[in-house]
């Protein structure tokens, strides 16, 4: 977080973005006067991140009892000075939880919840647009209540990839609520209730007879507000299914448009294919099953850390817990001797892989899991997974001369880094938590069938 300033006016900056600044009215007015100005008015509203103090003179010119705004990083509400405040009769209540959390805990009802994170270009921001996520809001909502969202920025021209990173969340938000609307700005902004909606902004401010500087007739034109909305949503593909935890699908094409915008699109796909394809260059015949159990292994530690960030929220602990119990695994494993058993290098990454289906097949029962309950399947899994990864190792590297000990240590790291790759950027969007598992544990076994059947003849 940095706080810049520069002729008078103030930015604070969050990861290398503009998060607040002075002046930044127009921005200001749509994130509250889109959603709110659907009702008359408010009991208790409900404004995830986004900032609370420049919003807090256009909350104030609607109906609200109470608004709770929820941030999940202590430092920005305290960059902002953000508190509990009473403001024209209307209620404010600061809270520091993930909202996912949040809506777990909490049995609070609400009329409207305004959510400003931005465009889902992260695993851990895409939680936020999926349609688990949209169904534990519409529980938290009155009857008629109205939902708003940012997945996407506007552009006047359509990028095939904007659209195909759309799509699914808007198919998402149609499985979860009756009407869906969406009004071109600043950023796309996504109206979803179960009651009517209007996109004639213009003509909602004239009758609940709110005056701003920019969200009025002066400014906005309804009827080109609703014609380039309705083009938007003719263009969604309603057969590119959902975008849900277990398959996060808009954070690839998130990230394509990313990169578009940044004039690296033609460069990133060949970059990519490159790190997929070089770690292979490191392989061995005797290190072909340490290739495939390392890059299963660092795969499967990504694939837990989504899984705890799906299940729990951002607890970036657990991220560095998770790699510290695969690395101890490894450490154990490669030191300690095995029980004899016939055939280790058959045995040992065939019950690796099991490991790894099981926790695919698994994975949907996980994420709706308690916490306690998934943390005590988590842990003992991710040792295990490390343990026998090392007893690979070692049973490999036993008796070896020196040489081809560090080929075999090569094709290690380059397992680990085709995992952590392969994983992370395409298996999980694209494939889905399920069948990234189910691929790594086959990827193993294939590799067991490879040095046991054709190698050795």
């Amino acid at each position: 977080i940095a706080t810049g300033s520069y002729g008078g006016e103030t930015a604070i900056y969050y990861d290398h973005r503009p998060l607040f600044f002075s002046g930044d009215i127009v921005r200001e007015e749509e994130n509250i006067h889109y959603p709110l100005l659907q009702r008359g008015e408010y009991d208790r509203i409900l404004l995830i991140s986004g900032g609370l103090e420049k919003h807090l003179p256009q909350l104030a010119k609607h109906k609200i009892n109470e608004v709770i705004y929820l941030e999940n990083d202590p430092a920005v509400i305290a960059a902002e000075n953000a508190s509990d405040t009473l403001m024209n009769g209307m209620s404010v209540v600061v809270k520091k939880s993930d909202p996912i959390r949040f809506l777990k805990k909490n049995k609070n009802v609400f009329d409207a919840v305004i959510q400003l994170f931005p465009p889902a270009s992260t695993l851990s921001l895409n939680r936020y647009f999926t349609k688990e996520y949209f169904s534990s809001v519409k529980e938290h909502l009155s009857p008629g209540g109205v939902f708003m969202c940012t997945p996407v920025p506007f552009f006047n021209y359509s990028p095939e990839s904007l659209r195909r990173s759309f799509s699914p969340v808007y198919n998402s938000l149609r499985e979860v609520f009756r009407n869906v609307i969406v009004v071109p700005g600043t950023l796309l902004y996504v109206i979803a209730s179960d009651d009517t909606l209007s996109a004639g902004i213009s003509n909602l401010v004239s009758e609940c007879g709110i005056e701003n500087i920019y969200v009025n007739s002066d400014y906005l034109d309804d009827a080109d507000i609703i014609s380039r909305g309705s083009l938007i949503l003719s263009q969604a593909d309603t057969s590119a299914g959902v975008n849900s935890v277990m398959r996060p699908v808009s954070l690839w094409f998130s990230n394509t448009l990313s990169l578009e915008l940044r004039g690296s699109g033609g460069l990133v796909p060949v970059a990519l294919v490159f790190s997929l394809l070089m770690p292979f260059l490191f392989i061995r015949r005797k290190g072909f099953v340490m290739f495939a159990a390392s890059a299963g292994v660092a795969g499967y530690g990504m694939i837990t850390v989504f899984l705890l960030q799906a299940a729990m929220g951002n607890l970036y602990i657990l991220t560095a817990l998770v790699l510290s119990l695969i690395m101890g695994g490894l450490a154990a494993g490669a030191y300690v001797p095995l029980f004899r058993m016939k055939k280790p290098l058959v045995v040992v990454p065939v019950l690796l892989a099991s490991l790894f289906v099981i926790t695919g097949l698994a994975s949907s029962l996980l994420i709706q899991a308690p916490p306690a309950l998934l943390l005590l399947f988590i842990f003992p899994a991710l040792t295990a997974s490390g343990f026998l990864t090392g007893s690979i190792y070692r049973v490999i590297t036993t008796d070896l001369h020196d040489e081809l000990t560090g080929r075999v240590y090569a094709s290690d790291l380059a397992g680990a880094a085709l995992g952590y790759i392969a994983v992370s950027t395409l298996l999980v969007p694209l494939a889905g938590i399920m069948n990234a598992s189910l691929i790594l544990g086959c990827f193993i076994l294939l590799a067991v069938a490879l040095v046991s059947i054709i190698f050795k003849h």
